[in-house]
């Protein structure tokens, strides 16, 4: 028994190694950045140990809580409103009443498997101020045409619907999971009890799915705080810093100022606000 798992454990080598090499030693390699000062001679780096100095200028920097309330504003618009349709669709899907289940899944996911360069150009098409489709839309119908990805106070609402638009099949998908593995007994019973669609839902499906919703919304704080592809090609952050992000922040100090430090205390108070907010959310659910 002792040389199986000696085989075991050598087995798992490889698996240790690639998570030690790309995950756990790139965290503290962060954490050792940020409290240093580097630059750059050459091919090499220097670094000066600084103390908490770039974490004090985390807390200065106005862009970084401009990019916060931004992501915050995405947790607390698009995520439940992802999540609520998502949760419809995946309901409408699992019913035998919908013909065509298959094809409106692939559908639904689809976005998901789009290129960001094309899904880019299609939403600039869509948004576009004079020749956009849906301004277009809107002007044979009789209604002014918006700035979409122009106006300050809608530009973010713009990128809230792109981003529901890519992520909501793949929460879809994990709702569908757990409706299939719910035991159809449970759904005889109601039936036997008298219970319609609408309270077997309501009384049985959605208590069931409970792990499902945390693990969904979990990954969807991690997700939103972290945005950052959808603002940095459709607007780059603008239009005044309206569609900012941390992100964005980190990768300005990263690769546009070169402030190595900065960035990575940065994108660590980023990591503990994320686990925070996750960790708060969890509890939460778990009392109820």
């Amino acid at each position: 028994m002792r040389g199986y798992n000696r085989y075991l454990i050598f087995f798992l080598l490889p698996f240790f190694a690639l998570f030690m090499t790309f995950n756990i030693l790139p965290i503290f390699y962060t954490i050792f950045v940020s409290f240093n000062k580097v630059q750059f001679y050459g091919g090499s780096a220097s670094f000066s140990f600084t103390g908490l100095t770039n974490y004090f200028q985390v807390f200065n920097d106005p862009l970084f809580f401009i990019g916060l309330k931004n992501v915050l504003l995405i947790l607390g618009i698009q995520v439940p409103i992802m999540t609520g349709l998502a949760l419809i669709l995946a309901l409408l899907l699992n019913s035998p009443l919908i013909i065509g289940k298959r094809f409106f899944r692939s559908a639904i996911y689809f976005p998901l498997t789009i290129s960001l360069v094309l899904a880019a150009i299609y939403w600039s098409f869509m948004y576009g101020k004079e020749f956009g489709l849906i301004n277009l839309l809107l002007s044979n119908l009789g209604f002014p045409k918006i700035g979409w990805l122009v106006d300050p106070n809608i530009a973010l609402y713009s990128i809230m619907n792109v981003i529901t638009w890519r992520w909501t099949g793949w929460n879809m998908l994990l709702f569908l999971a757990g409706l299939q593995s719910i035991p159809p007994v449970l759904y005889e019973a109601a039936s036997i009890d008298g219970a319609g669609r609408l309270r077997t839902a309501i009384h049985i499906v959605i208590p069931l799915l409970k792990p499902v919703f945390v693990f969904s919304i979990v990954l969807s704080i991690n997700g939103s705080l972290q945005t950052f592809a959808e603002p940095w090609v459709l607007t780059g952050g603008g239009p005044a810093y309206s569609t900012y992000t941390v992100v964005l922040n980190i990768y300005r100090y990263m690769f546009g100022i070169g402030n190595l430090g900065l960035a990575a205390s940065m994108s660590l108070v980023l990591g503990v606000i994320t686990v925070v907010l996750a960790i708060l959310f969890i509890r939460v659910v778990s009392k109820e």
